[in-house]
């Protein structure tokens, strides 16, 4: 399904900036740890961001490690050609779109990589401890959802294993959290359809939307596994299942929305809809966007409560 040329890439590139932070810095890194679609081997180029972690032995060179590698960072963007400039919000093409790509760059979902000296993660527990971070992450962020992907998925290309060290258990209120975020990846992308400019990243966020809710809901009622991506789809399918809830979305949609919807959850063929949108890139025009972000907002909406529900 992936392109085996654009995981070689990726991981091309996270080796020879974890070689060159390493040889810079050598003693002062503790671990540099990729997470995310990259190192699942379902990085698109041009499509996917990356999630990559440096933690250093010491909070007086973390500013130094964090200048010297997103300058190389961007450097080997340029080498590679991995279109990170397009996707992790730095490049715009008009004043809106800049103003939007500034907000975007601010927000820790769309960094390039994060830099965090020793005390401000607790690996263990799954807890973020830095001052100015962990209010946030308390409060909207999914710490269990996020340290479970690093023991799950995570990939050290130098220094320390972490991911042995991790024994993170969640509560239900940081599994609700984490199926949260795609609710918020569907807002986001129907306010961009007020922005003539900005609709296709719109497609963007209902891509988004749709693929983080295939793990959040996993996650959430437990059966998350390191499963290929077509077994989780299966999984997927079995868990949001539900024939009672299905009725009442008919009747609901056909109450209010008066739009006919794909309502066979138990096929969530919009999970490979939105694949195909991811790899091969949406090729259809506004008004079929705006029918895909509706099924989205749906498909997010209805798979949520009924994982919720099934957890009373």
């Amino acid at each position: 399904m992936f392109n085996r040329q654009d995981q070689i890439l990726i991981d091309n590139f996270v080796k020879e900036l974890s070689e060159k932070v390493g040889d810079r810095f050598g003693a002062d890194i503790d671990f540099i740890i990729l997470y995310g679609s990259a190192a699942r081997g379902e990085f698109v180029k041009g499509a996917s961001d990356i999630d990559l972690l440096i933690q250093t032995k010491s909070d007086e060179v973390m500013e130094e490690v964090k200048k010297y590698a997103t300058e190389l960072f961007w450097q080997l963007d340029e080498k590679y050609q991995t279109n990170f400039k397009e996707v992790c919000a730095k490049d715009a093409n008009n004043k809106v779109e800049k103003a939007f790509k500034s907000i975007e760059s601010k927000t820790p979902l769309f960094a390039p990589l994060f830099v965090y000296g020793p005390n401000d993660l607790d690996w263990v527990n799954g807890k973020v401890l830095k001052k100015g971070v962990a209010m946030g992450a308390n409060l909207f962020a999914s710490q269990y959802s996020v340290f479970l992907n690093f023991k799950r998925e995570g990939k050290v290309y130098y220094g320390r294993d972490i991911t042995k060290e991790i024994k993170v258990r969640g509560t239900r209120w940081e599994k609700l959290k984490g199926i949260m975020i795609p609710q918020y990846f569907s807002i986001v992308s129907f306010l961009m359809l007020l922005f003539p400019v900005l609709w296709r990243r719109g497609i963007k966020y209902a891509i988004k939307a749709v693929l983080y809710d295939l793990d959040a809901v996993l996650i959430y009622i437990g059966k998350i596994e390191k499963y290929n991506l077509d077994d989780k789809i299966k999984a997927f399918k079995n868990a949001t299942y539900s024939e009672r809830i299905e009725r009442f979305i008919k009747e609901y949609a056909k109450l209010l929305a008066r739009i006919k919807m794909d309502q066979n959850l138990t096929q969530a063929s919009i999970i490979k809809e939105s694949l195909d949108y991811k790899i091969n890139g949406f090729k259809k025009g506004k008004l079929s966007g705006l029918y895909y972000i509706l099924r989205v907002a749906k498909f997010v909406f209805v798979s949520n409560w009924i994982a919720i529900l099934k957890m009373r």
